[in-house]
């Protein structure tokens, strides 16, 4: 017996170059392009390495029509090919599997990180209204924390507290191993990231939050 499943996933995460020092201000507000920020530091030390752009290279185009649920490999990290999967645990110690979201129609995962200004902007005002838009069984977003405010490993405390904080209506989860920036050749820096059917890679954002919701949108042909 032969089933074909739509499988469009959409990851949004973000991230931004910053210093633990900036947590005090309101810092830069997100922008659209893929360009470095002045006065961004500290954070760029732990640049995994070169992070795609909204624009270009990093654009696939259209969700795909082909695709497997469950996915198979080879994977990669790039626009076109598979994700891998990937297993972080929320804030109450659940287990969540990026591939068992794979009948979704899309999925957005939001990267944060407490040092990161945009991060804390975005999460306090368009974050919740961005996923309720979409909640649905076709849809799932998870804010994924990958660094706590002193650029060390988040753990379930973390997860807990900026939950709480900021009233988040998605899964949270926590990244202690990095294993999100490994996974997808990112570092923690506002990083938006869409995956079609059978968890292909269709588009890695940098500095574009605003492009979530339409990126979402286009992911679930509306």
């Amino acid at each position: 017996m032969r089933a074909s499943l739509l499988c469009l996933v959409v990851l949004a995460t973000t991230a931004c170059e910053t210093s633990p020092d900036s947590a005090t201000d309101g810092g830069p507000s997100m922008t659209t392009d893929g360009g470095d920020r002045g006065g961004d530091a500290g954070a760029a030390g732990a640049d995994a390495g070169p992070v795609q752009s909204d624009a270009g290279p990093a654009d696939a185009g259209p969700p795909s029509t082909g695709g497997m649920c469950p996915p198979v490999g080879p994977y990669g990290m790039a626009p076109g090919d598979i994700a891998d999967d990937i297993t972080l645990m929320d804030c109450d110690g659940v287990e969540h599997s990026l591939h068992s979201l794979c009948e979704n129609q899309a999925v957005w995962l939001f990267e944060f990180a407490d040092w990161c200004p945009p991060c804390r902007a975005f999460a306090s005002s368009e974050m919740n209204d961005v996923y309720d838009s979409y909640a649905g069984p076709d849809f799932e977003g998870y804010m994924i924390i990958s660094a706590d405010a002193g650029f060390g490993a988040p753990d379930a405390a973390d997860c807990e507290e900026i939950r709480t904080r900021y009233g988040v209506h998605m899964p949270v989860l926590y990244d202690p191993t990095g294993a999100f920036q490994t996974n997808f050749g990112v570092a923690p820096n506002e990083i938006n990231i869409v995956l079609g059917q059978g968890a292909e890679i269709e588009w890695i954002g940098r500095y574009a939050a605003n492009m979530v919701d339409e990126r979402i949108s286009r992911t679930l042909g509306r």
